[in-house]
């Protein structure tokens, strides 16, 4: 058989040449010019003109996942499942990342590196629907080793070369470790497969997202690019300022305040009786934030104790302005994740925004004014193991101070 490929580094050709190898199936991939694409005799071959296209002696195929879905049921080696169920569940599969994860590929794809211009709303959108589709395919692996059955098929190379360059661009190492372990631990098995690092080398995953390419300035007129010129060397470089120190000032000291009740063992009582009595009610704002899960999430503890730390660790840098306690409340296997959170200014900073965890968390603005809420604040903050909060019990407790 012929793989007809345009370029290399085509990931779609990958998957059917991947699926060869773990087929033990002869493949020859044939590199084709832009001028022999655009030939009658190879239009003839292809039906949609894309690539990479397979040629059998039955007739020519496209569509990745078509060619692996072919490719695998050549096989003995269970590629395509071992019943008919895990054979629709190779097709589910297949379909699922041609229509979640390969549209929002191509977007971030053309972002980072420039291939298009797109817009930061469309970039940041492609990343947040793609990382909830992550987060459903790690509810899928808890506990399993494959997608399918307990062996390789064609569903883990379509959908794991899927995902591939999302991991190397901007699904970061605290996505990976919080929100997605079974899914990390899942494609690091599979890059490490002999027959995928003799297509593809050693896969590297980043440790920080990548930004999208900027799209290019419109051109200046020639009188306002010079008197920017002038401006920008006589002006001194600014330095970037938190929005949140440009704040009004007041009357509560955060600083002292975390001092003083950190160190004091009368938390409930004497402690929160401070807080209420200092709080500035417009200088700053409370939250209770619940984590919503997703089902086998909250089962056991060790895991729900790694997704919490794992979202503290991603705002160390954002003591100065916050003070929370958060709690892994109830017990195995119904586990959640609770917290309330004092932050400076009105509402919920960006800096709390942009954490990529965050929009995971129901959120509720809390008010000292209601008993009801002040109650809520009271327990959370001087909560400890074996406590009740909210109607459950304390397993495990973080204050970020």
């Amino acid at each position: 058989m012929k793989l007809y490929n345009n370029h290399n580094g085509n990931l779609f050709s990958d998957i059917a040449v991947l699926t060869a190898k773990f087929a033990k199936v002869d493949l020859n991939v044939v590199l084709v010019s832009e001028e022999e694409a655009k030939s009658k005799d190879f239009k003839a071959k292809s039906l949609t003109g894309k690539f990479p296209l397979l040629e059998t002696e039955h007739g020519n195929l496209v569509e990745s996942a078509s060619i692996a879905r072919y490719i695998g049921r050549l096989s003995s080696e269970g590629l395509s499942g071992n019943s008919a169920f895990e054979s629709a569940q190779v097709d589910q599969f297949c379909d699922f990342s041609n229509s979640n994860l390969i549209p929002h590929l191509r977007t971030i794809v053309y972002a980072v590196f420039g291939h298009a211009v797109v817009e930061t709303e469309t970039f940041n959108t492609a990343i947040k629907d793609l990382k909830e589709h992550v987060r459903s395919l790690n509810t899928h692996l808890q506990g399993k080793t494959y997608l399918v059955g307990d062996r390789l098929t064609v569903a883990d190379v379509v959908v794991a070369v899927a995902l591939l360059l999302p991991f190397q661009t901007v699904l970061d190492g605290g996505f990976r470790k919080s929100v997605a372990p079974n899914v990390t631990a899942w494609l690091d098995r599979f890059v490490a497969l002999p027959e995928v690092v003799s297509r593809l080398g050693h896969v590297k995953f980043c440790a920080k997202p990548m930004k999208a390419v900027a799209p290019p300035k419109k051109e200046e007129k020639k009188e306002e690019k010079k008197a920017a010129e002038k401006t920008e060397a006589v002006a001194a470089p600014k330095k970037e300022v938190d929005p949140l120190d440009e704040l009004p000032p007041t009357k509560f000291d955060l600083p002292t305040f975390k001092t003083y009740f950190v160190n004091l063992p009368d938390k409930r009582g004497e402690g929160m009786d401070h807080f209420f009595a200092n709080y500035d009610r417009e200088g700053y704002s409370l939250f209770y934030a619940k984590y919503e899960k997703y089902e086998g999430e909250g089962v056991v503890l060790y895991q729900t104790s790694n997704l919490m730390n794992g979202f503290l660790q991603r705002i160390d840098s954002f003591r100065r302005h916050t003070f929370s306690m958060m709690a892994i409340v109830g017990e195995e296997p119904n586990l959640d994740i609770e917290s309330v959170w004092l932050f400076r200014g009105k509402g919920i900073p960006q800096q709390m925004i942009d954490h990529p965890q965050f929009e995971y968390y129901q959120k509720r603005e809390l008010s000292v004014d209601n008993e009801e809420d002040r109650n809520l604040i009271r327990e959370f903050w001087s909560a400890k193991v074996g406590d009740n909060v909210n109607g459950k019990v304390v397993v495990e407790c973080k204050m970020h101070k």
